[in-house]
């Protein structure tokens, strides 16, 4: 399934998410995991100097479902477990924070399933979480950062 996440990497990243589900009556359990394509930061004032970020992610969802014929709409709650790699290089550059940062975000969102079949659905939604804590990447030495 495709993804996309915006705020906690440089730019906009497309990604891919999988799913498995659980349907007892009404109630949708899902658990999935989602990797986001790597993006890398380039100083403006020295195009050596470069920060590369990569963003994987579990997800937990729970919701309740509304059957219109073979369409299913979902309002969910999530939880959302994140790792982000970094790594700064180049001449005069000293990265301060770890390689590897966790976080836990929270939120909810929207979904609507075209079923094929009990096991197999179309599905299309959109959901926005907010992370319970940040990692801050500090890197000395750089000027300002644009996306390459």
């Amino acid at each position: 399934m495709g993804a996309g996440v915006v705020a906690s990497l440089p730019s906009v990243s497309p990604g891919g998410e999988v799913v498995v589900g659980y349907r007892p009556w009404k109630l949708r359990f899902e658990a999935g995991a989602a990797y986001f394509a790597p993006q890398s930061w380039v100083v403006s004032e020295n195009p050596n100097q470069t920060a590369d970020f990569s963003l994987t992610s579990i997800i937990g969802r729970a919701g309740y479902t509304w059957t219109l014929g073979h369409l299913e709409l979902a309002p969910d709650i999530l939880v959302e477990g994140a790792v982000m790699k970094s790594d700064a290089s180049g001449a005069g550059l000293t990265q301060n924070s770890p390689h590897w940062s966790t976080w836990l975000e929270v939120g909810g969102g929207a979904w609507a399933f075209w079923a094929f079949t009990r096991e197999f659905a179309l599905r299309l939604g959109v959901e926005a979480a907010v992370p319970l804590s940040r990692p801050t990447f500090k890197v000395t030495g750089a000027g300002e950062p644009r996306v390459r």
